[in-house]
């Protein structure tokens, strides 16, 4: 879910009750252009006393957004500028990127095909004529030089997220039968087709054990010069594409992946390529992220507008080769500018640079590495050191802390684990002496001219969200194809919920256990809500049935035991399913129930006095106990697939005893998960999953 922080850039604060007031240590890292990662010795906290010096408050209370990733971009010319060095010099170019804990990078940008820093000019269906079934789709480039960097990275970072743009398309789906300029081709088969040339894109790094979240199905659409690598898209093209091919393509064939707008460089007031897709519904409701580069006013304006959608600066400043200080003061500027307005990501430009080199388009640019392949070595840049000055101290998952004071050079965070991070730039020729109270106790550093600095201390940890109270489905991290909108019952709901999306909750403590769910739902049509912990991928821990309402207004509470007892720290994700196409139901709130109980699943009807337990439903068999003998009304146990549809009537009648059971032998049922529906008199009392051996 989206967390309010405070903005405090370039150290780390430390969380200190302030009733107790008691000192503490704070560490101090210090970088100038000419002695890197300084360490600068414990620093002693004391009772603040006020005094007209240059001053930062910080207060962990006050947080705002949630850090998600560091990010860079893996490009070929990097990559073959690497490959010359020793192996030992490889691995550690790697390492100082991408380790966990020493690295500056926790995810990685990819092109889709080339871009600017491609060896040449290709893409995944390299040819110009048509080809609407991507039978010459191929990554057999990207195995040479992209997919090789990203496996290395993996190898320090085995979770490593990968996110992807094209900078252009196949040519033949363009105006221009070019990969530089053009427009994509307005008629449905060439948009069609290139929904499937993502799609497949996402399955091959799939394939090769590549994480692939999220794509971006255009890098920088605003743009439209014949000379640059670029596609247009006139912003209501974007959205139909993105509305009526991508994600429809994707969400038919079960892909889990995140679509966004972006990357978008409209500097306007307001912009207009945004507006277009988010102010639309259904392209809203397919958009998870936002990814905006080159334009502040645009995370102003986007941050204000729609607070719950990830907002992520997609480039940093390329520069302009020097890889020197005054860049990594540059960077420094942005990063502390984009932060501060609310992004949740951050994304450098291409994570490093051959000496002497340039863009496809003769471009010189600035990077964290720059490796020199004539003496087989590699520098560490300032901005190297700037960068971690943020990210070695502010770990995924992070708050922002709003700072106050008269110096706003900085930015401050609360990490999950309580360490708090304040960084702090002096970007003056002169040195300066700032007093910064953490939490009600002073620290008064005086900061070398021209310096990065990151203050860090313990503090208050960042508790996790309680899924046992009652929780409001809107208030997701990510989504899929989900839209919210004024509920009935007051306050928000999810709504165009269509089969095979899914919304994640992040950062929930089930503590020793949970064996039930609990989810407020409405509508005409129903299906069912999976609960999958950690991945999507994940089996289903239970499934929760929800059946039609009787309209968009009617609330009903819904109920199911989970298959598996869950217990301590983990993400949720609720798939949606169901059998019919449109908008299956509503969903406003949902909890778990806890406990720890062997009982695979019980119900009860108030109406009849009666509960019923599944006693054993493994193997070919099973045994349903109720409370007492029901001759009086009408039983009914179905069974069903996960999307919904039923598979079989088990039994309907009257029950002679107190236990039933029902052999599960029949043609119709293979081996799996299904979901068994026990109702009395059409009134349900029990609803679990069960797998058939």
């Amino acid at each position: 879910m989206f967390r309010r922080l405070t903005s405090a850039v370039f150290f780390l604060c430390f969380s200190l009750s302030i009733a107790s007031l008691q000192a503490a240590t704070v560490t101090w890292r210090s970088s100038t252009n000419n002695s890197f990662w300084v360490d600068k010795g414990p620093l002693t906290t004391s009772a603040w006393d006020n005094d007209n010096t240059s001053y930062i408050g910080v207060d962990e209370k006050s947080t705002d957004q949630e850090i998600d990733d560091w990010s860079g971009c893996v490009c070929e010319r990097p990559w073959h500028g690497i490959m010359k060095l020793s192996q030992a010099n490889q691995d550690s170019v790697v390492k100082a990127l991408f380790d966990p804990v020493e690295g500056i990078l926790t995810n990685a940008r990819c092109p889709i095909g080339m871009n600017d820093m491609a060896l040449g000019t290709y893409v995944c269906d390299d040819s110009f004529t048509v080809d609407y079934n991507m039978e010459r789709f191929s990554i057999a480039q990207d195995k040479k030089y992209l997919i090789p960097q990203i496996k290395a990275a993996m190898k320090y970072n085995p979770r490593l997220r990968v996110w992807a743009t094209p900078w252009s398309p196949p040519p033949w789906m363009k105006t221009r039968a070019s990969y530089y300029g053009g427009r994509l081709k307005p008629d449905a088969q060439v948009r069609t087709a290139l929904a499937l040339y993502l799609e497949k894109w996402v399955q091959a790094y799939r394939d090769e054990g590549i994480n692939v979240f999220g794509i971006f199905h255009q890098n920088e659409p605003q743009h439209e010069n014949d000379n640059w690598l670029v596609t247009h898209y006139e912003p209501a093209d974007y959205r139909d594409f993105l509305r009526d091919y991508l994600y429809p393509k994707l969400r038919q064939d079960d892909m889990h992946v995140e679509c966004g707008v972006g990357t978008s460089v409209q500097d306007d007031s307001p912009p207009t390529l945004i507006p277009t897709v988010l102010n639309d519904s259904l392209a809203n409701s397919y958009s998870t992220n936002i990814a905006i580069q080159y334009s502040e006013k645009n995370a102003t304006y986007c941050r204000s507008t729609w607070p719950t959608k990830r907002l992520w600066m997609s480039e940093t400043p390329a520069g302009n080769g020097s890889n020197d200080w005054p860049y990594a003061v540059e960077n420094w500027t942005a990063m502390q500018s984009y932060l501060t307005k609310g992004v949740n990501s951050y994304a450098q430009w291409d994570i490093a640079d051959v000496k002497g080199g340039t863009s496809n388009e003769g471009k010189p640019f600035s990077a964290p590495i720059v490796v020199d392949t004539a003496k087989k070595t590699y520098t560490l840049t300032p901005a190297y050191w700037q960068i971690k000055h943020i990210t070695y101290f502010v770990k995924p998952g992070a708050l922002r802390i709003k700072t106050t004071g008269n110096y706003s050079n900085c930015v401050a965070f609360v990490n999950k684990d309580g360490q708090n991070a304040i960084i702090v730039a002096n970007t003056t020729g002169s040195s300066v002496t700032v007093a910064i109270n953490i939490n009600g106790q002073k620290i008064k550093p005086t900061l070398p001219a021209n310096s990065f600095n990151s203050f860090s201390t313990t503090g208050t940890p960042i508790p996790d969200v309680n899924p046992f109270n009652q929780f409001e489905a809107e208030k997701y991290t990510t989504q899929s194809g989900t839209f919210t909108k004024p509920c009935s019952e007051g306050g928000s709901c999810q709504s165009l919920i269509h089969n095979n999306e899914w919304a994640t909750y992040t950062h929930l403590d089930f503590g020793t256990g949970a064996n039930g769910f609990q989810a407020r739902v409405a509508g005409t049509v129903g299906g069912s809500i999976e609960i999958r912990l950690d991945s999507l991928t994940a089996a289903p821990a239970g499934t929760c049935m929800v059946d039609p309402t009787g309209g968009a207004t009617t609330w009903k509470t819904v109920s199911c035991d989970l298959t598996t007892a869950i217990s301590g720290p983990h993400t949720l994700y609720l798939k949606f399913k169901g059998a019919a196409t449109g908008n299956l139901f509503d969903l406003n709130w949902w909890k778990f129930i806890p406990g720890t109980s062997a009982v695979a699943s019980a119900g009860k009807s108030e109406e009849y006095g009666n509960t019923v337990k599944i006693a054993a439903a493994a193997g070919k068999m099973l045994r349903l106990d109720f409370s007492r003998r029901i001759t009086q009304v009408t039983l009914k146990v179905g069974l069903f697939d996960l999307n919904g549809r039923r598979v079989a009537t088990l039994f309907k009648g009257r029950l002679p005893s107190s236990r039933l059971t029902i052999p599960l032998g029949r043609e119709a049922i293979g081996r799996g998960a299904y979901v068994i529906k026990v109702s009395l008199n059409e009134n349900n009392i029990l609803t679990n999953t069960i797998t058939v051996q």
